[in-house]
């Protein structure tokens, strides 16, 4: 049985892990385009184009990325036992910290850190894939 955490964060999660497409730009608007522009990525589910590239444009899905760290999080520190930060703009860009918040350490006076770990994906190409290991710091 999961534990109340793990399912929030599994649910936070499940958020962006919509289903996402490349797609001929033509096709989806019965026209012709540049070849710069003649193809798209599409999301389905919501009808809404998020991005225009060409056919070199590497699309890769945000399951894809940000799972396997999801479940090394689940494997190093539990289910339940790190908290999932998710930040949707506009269906095309995410942020995702997950954060090991059940392992604070005391660093100097009253100021305590924590293992985290940033995810960065973009549909519309603005930012590339990026994975950081970093600490997270307690405020009050």
């Amino acid at each position: 049985m999961e534990d109340k955490q793990s399912k929030t964060n599994a649910e936070l999660l499940q958020k962006i892990y919509f289903p996402v497409v490349k797609a001929k730009s033509g096709e989806l608007f019965n026209t012709d385009f540049a070849t710069n522009i003649s193809e798209c990525v599409y999301l389905p589910e919501k009808d809404k184009v998020v991005n225009m590239c060409s056919p070199s444009y590497g699309l890769v899905e945000n399951e894809e990325f940000m799972k396997p760290v999801a479940d090394k999080m689940d494997e190093v520190f539990g289910k339940g036992n790190y908290t999932v930060k998710v930040k949707n703009i506009d269906d095309r860009k995410f942020f995702v910290s997950f954060i090991a918040d059940t392992m604070y350490q005391k660093v100097t006076g009253d100021d305590e850190i924590c293992p985290m770990i940033d995810v960065i994906n973009s549909y519309d190409g603005s930012t590339r894939q990026f994975l950081n290991l970093s600490f997270y710091r307690k405020v009050c």
